[in-house]
């Protein structure tokens, strides 16, 4: 059994036989069950022998110094010193999620912890999310003109890699363009894509929660507007494409933006999401201690069968799931179908 601490987390790992239950005792009749199980990395279509569990401040608390393994409820002669884990400053949750915002499932297993914030599974789709989440105003205030100058623009300097990525998600809504050249982005950020969907010929408009960043793609030209999707009525019009690129993972209510693109898009037009995921590489082996996991930011980690059924539950039609080659990130292409029966075209 290994512990390593990162950031504000333990990251306790280790291995044993596939049908063996695994503990992890901290105290006296304080026993963490451990759920997330997978294959050895060099054998990633391998047995799922191998385990991990990640603790937070809360859990540990200052006296925990120490752990012990339990398997099959059995004490082996195995503890570990535990080391100090950094106490982050509390975000409280105060908004549970009863139902699931990607399938209505309403059966959640717990994911772990960080952040003093809880992460569930849901059961039936796999999405990952927070809940309960910090009050709206709490998740808000993170998007501030500090923030956008110092932590989000470095991150989109334009490198060919940045550029072809822009460019694939662009070739997946090009052939909605003669349906409706007009284009739709949540989440402007920088203004990369929208500048780049401008320079290839769409008509393009887009919002921002951060005022700096609609400032900063007002200035590049970019029509965008500062608006919280999750209030919104609408998206402002009728397009050819809608485009979530990571995006979706921040707001609240992913079905209810899904649903504004599904009445936004014209007959035949397509919606593209690509945001992070829990099915790759990074949270399979690191759980709650990997990069992409922020309760108080990245509010959802999606799956395969989550996107999909958020985009099946609003009537339109899932052309094609895709992933990057870790699987952390995850991308699907939905159309509005052109029958008439469908109530998305109304």
């Amino acid at each position: 059994m290994v512990c390593t601490p990162v950031a504000d987390l333990l990251l306790v790992q280790g291995h044993a036989g596939e049908g063996v239950t695994v503990e992890l005792e901290l105290a006296d009749d304080d026993r963490i069950p451990v759920a997330h199980r997978f294959p050895h990395p060099e054998a990633p279509s391998g047995p799922r022998t191998c385990f991990e569990i990640t603790l937070d401040h809360e859990r540990l608390g200052s006296a925990k110094t120490t752990a012990t393994l339990v398997l099959d409820g059995v004490v082996q002669q195995v503890t570990v010193d535990l080391p100090a884990v950094p106490q982050p400053g509390a975000m409280v949750g105060v908004d549970p999620i009863t139902s699931c915002p990607a399938c209505n499932g309403s059966e959640f297993q717990p994911a772990g912890r960080r952040q003093h914030l809880q992460m569930v599974t849901c059961g039936n789709c796999q999405l990952v999310m927070t809940s309960p989440r910090p009050a709206e105003d709490h998740t808000l205030v993170r998007y501030n003109e500090r923030y956008f100058e110092e932590e989000y623009l470095p991150s989109q300097t334009l490198s060919p890699s940045l550029q072809a990525h822009i460019d694939a998600i662009l070739d997946h809504v090009e052939p909605a363009k003669a349906i409706a050249p007009s284009l739709f982005e949540l989440g402007v950020g920088g203004g990369n894509l929208a500048a780049r969907a401008a320079a290839r010929g769409w008509e393009v408009r887009g919002t921002d929660v951060n005022p700096a960043s609609v400032q900063h793609a007002t200035n590049r030209g970019l029509d965008v507007w500062l608006e919280n999707v999750d209030h919104a009525d609408s998206l402002g019009g009728i397009y050819g494409a809608v485009v979530s690129e990571m995006s979706i993972e921040h707001v609240r209510h992913p079905d209810h933006f899904v649903a504004l693109a599904a009445k936004a898009l014209a007959p035949g037009g397509r919606l593209v999401i690509y945001t992070v995921s829990a099915e790759g590489e990074s949270f399979e082996h690191s759980g709650m201690a990997s990069p992409l996991v922020g309760p108080a930011e990245h509010l959802f980690l999606f799956s395969a069968g989550s996107l999909v059924s958020l985009c099946e539950r609003k009537q339109l039609r899932v052309e094609l799931v895709w992933r990057n080659h870790t699987g952390d990130e995850i991308g699907v292409v939905a159309s509005k179908r052109r029958d008439r029966n469908n109530p998305a075209t109304g």
